[in-house]
């Protein structure tokens, strides 16, 4: 899910406190979500980048997005587009027909499938004026335990000052 930008305090509607973290993991803890498959597979596209999709075959996903909704329901930048399960990897660094590229990405060898085991959702960052720049991990929830693991603490204290 997408959650906002880091804030001590709400005070626009895609602000990120704090607090709203401590709900997601409490939320997380309460729907007791077991490592879940997914499958990934066919490339696709939206206008900016190129992915692969994903199969959530027991539901895993969305039972996690729905555990970490926002109290509003959609996330910040959610609202209207239908959630789609995929791993970009890439971005696209000029213009093209779209056209052009879903037939380019259509009549590429079909990929075969990766069946994978999702154990834990991990809590990422970025620069947001920092077009295609690293995410850094923040905390992990791992699934199985249910436990909370920070993975770059300065990060996770710097989230919310």
């Amino acid at each position: 899910r997408i959650c906002g930008f880091p804030s001590p305090d709400r005070r626009l509607d895609d602000d990120y406190t704090h607090a709203d973290f401590n709900d997601q993991i409490s939320a997380l803890k309460s729907a007791r979500i077991e490592p879940f498959p997914i499958s990934i597979g066919a490339l696709d596209t939206f206008t900016t980048a190129p992915y692969f999709s994903v199969l959530d075959i027991e539901g895993g996903i969305a039972r996690a997005r729905q555990a970490l909704a926002m109290p509003a329901g959609d996330g910040p930048g959610e609202t209207g587009f239908p959630y789609i399960p995929h791993v970009t990897f890439g971005l696209y660094g000029g213009r093209f027909l779209m056209s052009d590229v879903v037939d380019r990405l259509h009549s590429a060898p079909e990929a075969t499938s990766i069946r994978l085991t999702v154990n834990r959702l991990t809590l990422m960052t970025y620069e947001a004026s920092v077009i295609a720049g690293p995410l850094t991990s923040v905390c992990a929830f791992d699934l199985e335990s249910q436990i909370l693991t920070m993975l770059d603490p300065e990060a996770m204290e710097a989230l919310f000052r």
